[in-house]
């Protein structure tokens, strides 16, 4: 009876259907408004025009890079590339022995050079091509004696291919190779380059020195040089202030300068008793 009983209060209080009986179950109205997916679209998606609506939950959790980081990411980034270009060229140039390279060439040359006389050299860094060896020497005598060496270089068979020349800055290095151009086309007679100066040579045998392009223009048109002194560009010479007991100079020697004749006689001047005047 009392196994009965206690069934019977479990099965009372128990959510399982009772044996041989139907359950019915009613569904009661939400009062909670269902968002179809149209109303989701309108809520969550901005009208056109304005800015998104972030929310705030998911904003706390991401990280937001600066302007200050980006650049210190960026720096970093360019300080592992170069310091693996360093690298390969630290391989490249212990790999070999430039110095070497330089006095073998110059033995060639007939020319007497050693390590010594070579401060530093080493190859230039280049993405692509053929890397260039550029040298510093000790004494400029034994570069000139070098480089007037490389004169004959086209005669040597073991040095075919090899090309010695003065290292310039760009805008030289351009009018060289527009001079080397104009003897090619026959209106220069010569040009050669020399301790970082542009010698050039016309064909009636005029000389000069260039530095920059409109004066190598100027010189193969035949317009006159302006630095030239003033009795090659045909101007009368101009009696000069002197000091009492010394020589008199004239212009075409280039000691006195026209504004230097100037300051000379307006000494004179103001001082007559110390200076003459020499017609």
């Amino acid at each position: 009876m009392s196994k009965t009983i206690s069934s019977q209060k479990r099965r009372r209080h128990s959510t399982e259907p009772s044996p041989g009986k139907s359950q019915s179950f009613s569904v009661k109205p939400s009062s909670k408004k269902l968002i179809t997916d149209n109303e989701f679209k309108t809520v969550t998606m901005p009208k056109q025009g304005q800015p998104p609506v972030s929310n705030p939950s998911t904003q706390s959790n991401q990280s937001i890079f600066t302007d200050n980081d980006v650049n210190r990411l960026a720096q970093a980034v360019k300080a592992i590339m170069f310091e693996d270009l360093r690298n390969e060229l630290k391989s490249d140039l212990q790999s070999e022995d430039t110095t070497k390279i330089l006095c073998d060439i110059a033995s060639k040359l007939e020319v007497d050079l050693q390590s010594n006389d070579i401060s530093v050299s080493h190859r230039l860094p280049t993405k692509e091509g053929h890397k260039q060896i550029i040298a510093r020497f000790t004494h400029t005598k034994k570069r000139a004696e070098f480089l007037k060496a490389t004169k004959n270089i086209r005669n040597i068979p073991d040095l075919h291919g090899v090309g010695i020349s003065q290292d310039l800055t760009k805008a030289r290095s351009r009018v060289a190779f527009l001079a080397r151009e104009a003897v090619r086309k026959g209106k220069l007679k010569s040009s050669s380059v020399w301790d970082g100066k542009i010698f050039l040579t016309a064909i009636n045998d005029d000389k000069r020195i260039v530095s920059t392009e409109s004066e190598l223009n100027d010189f193969i048109n035949g317009k006159p040089d302006p630095r030239r002194s003033d009795i090659e560009n045909n101007v009368a010479d101009m009696p000069i202030a002197r000091s009492p007991g010394t020589p008199h100079f004239q212009p075409n020697n280039m000691m006195f300068p026209p504004q230097m004749m100037q300051y000379q006689s307006g000494a004179q001047a103001m001082y007559p008793h110390m200076y003459g005047i020499m017609s």
